[in-house]
């Protein structure tokens, strides 16, 4: 009989150890998740702190030259606008979709101080009246 329960004992408690020891190895899993989700916040707060704080360089710094054409294809305009009272001596083409509304700007611009313009409508898809232009942008 004390064989059997000295055996029923070491049972009891190998069995209690073993599930001891499963349940500290999923807490300890669990530990090193939670470890590892702390330490991946922390570092990618420091790291965006790091590229909030580097130094930028500026487009208003950059100088955007648009060179000077000796010869401008001839492009007949779509419009000529003239005023009488226009002593500018400009010759200024606008080249402008119909819709754009910085082209509107610039078109109220020159009518309220009565300076003559020409007009010129650029084709939004194929863009051909500016193809000999380097300057590509075009607002829209």
């Amino acid at each position: 009989m004390k064989i059997n329960t000295v055996t029923k004992m070491f049972e009891i408690a190998s069995q209690s150890r073993m599930y001891s020891s499963k349940y500290y190895a999923k807490r300890s899993i669990f530990k090193l998740g939670l470890v590892g989700i702390t330490m991946g916040a922390i570092v990618g707060t420091g790291y965006s702190i790091h590229n909030q704080n580097k130094p930028r360089s500026h487009i208003m710094n950059e100088e955007t030259v648009i060179p000077i054409l000796d010869n401008i294809p001839k492009i007949k305009p779509s419009r000529k606008i003239r005023y009488t009272d226009d002593t500018s001596n400009l010759k200024l083409t606008l080249f402008q979709y119909q819709t754009c509304p910085f082209c509107c700007k610039v078109r109220a611009f020159l009518d309220y101080y009565g300076i003559s313009y020409d007009v010129i409508e650029v084709d939004p898809v194929l863009r051909q009246s500016i193809k000999w232009s380097p300057y590509k942008k075009f607002q829209s």
